[in-house]
């Protein structure tokens, strides 16, 4: 099973503006199911998100998406923000284009 966390806040990401984060932790199990062809499905409309307004348009939403083989590490931190996602980037390493447009995987195999 996955844990999917909404959260609004002010000041995430170094900035100012209210940001809208969608928090998904796949677990060993999600990922086992993803190499057999079975996906992981978020559906935003099934989630408990009453201090969360997801009517907002996808665009204006980041998503960030982790895998946690210790899934109590996580809930230790879950009733403070900054420190959950210094735990959950810990080991974040920026590669050229992140946080960029995506590019067709076609168009970058020249096909």
């Amino acid at each position: 099973m996955a844990l999917v966390i909404p959260v609004q806040a002010h000041g995430v990401r170094g900035n100012n503006k209210i940001t809208t984060l969608l928090i998904v932790v796949l677990e060993e199990e999600n990922l086992e199911r993803m190499q057999t062809g079975d996906p992981f499905d978020l559906q935003a409309r099934t989630l408990n998100t009453k201090s969360v307004d997801l009517s907002q348009p996808v665009s204006t939403l980041d998503l960030v998406i982790c895998y946690e083989r210790d899934i109590n590490e996580v809930y230790k931190r879950m009733g403070d923000l900054p420190a959950l996602l210094r735990y959950l980037e810990r080991q974040r390493h920026h590669q050229p284009g992140d946080g960029t447009a995506p590019v067709s995987v076609k168009d970058k195999r020249g096909d």
